[in-house]
């Protein structure tokens, strides 16, 4: 158990820069160490949740904000790969090489109870996506997280979503076909054409339309 989670902490980012973002004054003395975005947008930062926060869930959870947003953009089929998500709700499954190294026990952080609802939402809609409320969230102190209780949680999935491929219909019927075969949860990692490249990014953007007055909802509760 040692063995892999100090190699879990020694490449998670969010163990390293988490604390700086977190706290105002973490921010002040550590900011110069983080990266930014080009100008104009310069006042950003970037940081990767690593091999411990693929979603970057912990440090809102962390602060305790009562309606939290998460966008799962793993590719994977979450029929056969649901180990990321799955492992916040304590579900064993597999995982992608590079998701979540701390296993279930330790990312834990929702009732393991809510996992098969949210399973079935994310791969069995026509829009992938699973929204809950009074969430209770369970305390875990290896990630630092307290318990308390989340107005609302929204995920939203890369998964396919029949509901989007027909927009595509509607403009061409030959569009669908012309996608890789198992766009958009198996797709090679070289060679991905323009056109699955360009679906994502819109896919990505017409979830967020179909969400939001929720996703709004949520960014006016929290500020």
């Amino acid at each position: 158990m040692a063995a892999p989670l100090f190699s879990t902490i020694a490449q998670a980012s969010s163990f390293w820069v988490g604390g700086i973002v977190d706290s105002k004054i973490g921010y002040i003395l550590g900011k110069g160490l983080l990266p930014r975005l080009s100008a104009p947008h310069e006042a950003f930062v970037a940081i990767d949740g690593g091999t411990a926060d693929t979603f970057g869930l912990y440090p809102l959870l962390r602060r305790k904000l009562s309606r939290v947003v998460a966008f799962v953009d793993d590719t994977a089929d979450l029929n056969t790969k649901p180990g990321s998500l799955g492992f916040l709700f304590g579900a064993a499954g597999r995982t992608t090489r590079l998701a979540m190294w701390q296993g279930p026990t330790l990312a834990q952080v929702f009732p393991s109870e809510l996992w098969p609802a949210v399973l079935s939402n994310l791969t069995g809609a026509e829009r992938p996506f699973a929204y809950l409320r009074n969430v209770p969230v369970l305390q875990n102190d290896f990630l630092g997280v307290e318990s308390y209780r989340l107005e609302s949680l929204l995920l939203i999935t890369m998964q396919r979503s029949e509901a989007f491929l027909a927009e595509f219909d509607r403009v061409d019927p030959q569009l669908r076909q012309r996608l890789h075969a198992g766009w958009p949860q198996q797709l090679p990692v070289l060679g991905l054409s323009a056109l699955d490249t360009n679906a994502l990014c819109v896919y990505a953007g017409w979830s967020v339309v179909q969400h939001q007055e929720l996703i709004r909802g949520a960014h006016h509760a929290n500020h």
